[in-house]
């Protein structure tokens, strides 16, 4: 892991309703939990991504978005967070990856990608 916090995938503590009914909101979506949408860190904190609205939004699970979902997002992440771990690629490389166009960077990355 190259940022210390929880686990990929894992909730922090200090997570909470009042925070994702934010981020919610800031995208249009009415507050209250929302099984098709994860809010997700655009660059996930185990690439040193902040903490902070400015870095969350509401990604759309495999249940409404078939291709491009959360489910992708992360094999991305855990495959970049691998690269950057094994010096094969530049922290701020991964970064650029996913903050410019994640979709593209799964192609690049990925076989099984339309």
């Amino acid at each position: 892991m190259l940022h210390p916090g929880p686990p990929h995938g894992a909730l922090p503590a200090y997570w909470s309703r009042e925070r994702d009914n934010r981020i919610l909101e800031e995208y249009g979506l009415p507050e209250g939990p929302h099984p098709n949408y994860e809010i997700d860190h655009l660059i996930p904190l185990d690439l040193g991504g902040a903490d902070d609205d400015a870095n969350l939004w509401p990604q759309p699970r495999r249940s409404i978005e078939p291709m491009w979902n959360a489910e992708r997002k992360d094999r991305l992440e855990w495959a970049l967070a691998d690269l950057v771990c094994s010096g094969r690629l530049d922290l701020t490389a991964a970064q650029r990856e996913i903050r410019e166009d994640w979709i593209a960077a799964y192609r690049r990355n990925f076989r099984d990608a339309p």
